[in-house]
């Protein structure tokens, strides 16, 4: 700036005599000319540097704000595999109390009434469903941010866990629920004393509809479990490349 500052001293200070007047126009435009190409490149360094320090700031700002994403992605994963792996621990059991009473149903075996409300109650009390963590998930997705996810494969398998594999999931439940709801539970209510799941109405207890209605709940269970394994395959693969992620 203190070159800038002379070089313009300079061109003020140029006297003008009517014998030298011409020289002296020209030795003052090349002095400006100097002046105005270097305020140029000045300007320019600026503006060059300027940009610089804001593509650092927001590069800085975006590997941060990915690291966070990362980290928190890290922990609703290892929370859902978690639950995928009780979830279907408990579902087999399930199913496993289902076929023992679905024998029992089929063939008719009267001396066997009293295991039925022990079964009964095993199968059908506290049945679990999953509760996916997408916390993280959804505010990556909700505000914009899905493209801060560098590596294709890793935002590609989250979207088709959470946008398909869970949403495929919650549909099987669903219709768990509502076959538990409105066929199952009002028998249950209508043929059982719930107080001691003790049977009061045995020829009901051994109709072919009752049978079926297990039969087709162990199907679905059967299914979800299978939801339940492939979901937790992918958990398990997402969970270690956003390890792999984190580290670098």
């Amino acid at each position: 700036m203190r070159i800038i500052r002379r070089l313009r001293s300079l061109a003020t200070s140029i006297k003008f005599t009517r014998p030298k007047m011409r020289l002296n126009m020209s030795k003052r435009w090349r002095v400006y000319l100097v002046v105005y190409l270097i305020e140029t490149i000045v300007v320019m360094i600026g503006v060059t540097a300027g940009f610089g320090l804001t593509n650092w700031a927001e590069s800085n700002k975006e590997k941060k704000l990915s690291a966070e994403y990362m980290k928190n992605l890290s922990s609703d994963l290892e929370n859902d595999i978690k639950n995928l792996t009780l979830n279907d621990s408990l579902t087999s059991q399930k199913i496993q109390d289902m076929t023992n009473l679905l024998i029992i149903l089929k063939t008719n075996d009267l001396e066997q009434v009293d295991s039925i409300g022990k079964l009964l109650k095993a199968a059908f009390e506290n049945v679990l469903f999953f509760y996916p963590s997408q916390t993280t998930y959804e505010s990556i997705k909700q505000g914009g941010q899905v493209n801060i996810i560098k590596d294709v494969k890793l935002k590609n398998d989250l979207i088709y866990l959470y946008d398909f594999q869970y949403a495929q999931l919650k549909i099987n439940e669903n219709v768990i629920l509502s076959s538990i709801r409105q066929d199952i539970e009002p028998f249950i209510v209508e043929n059982f004393d719930l107080t001691e799941y003790r049977v009061i109405n045995r020829d009901k207890l051994f109709d072919y509809r009752f049978a079926n209605l297990v039969q087709q709940l162990i199907y679905d269970l059967s299914k979800n479990i299978a939801y339940y394994k492939e979901a937790l395959a992918k958990c398990e693969e997402i969970r270690d490349k956003v390890v792999i992620d984190k580290k670098e």
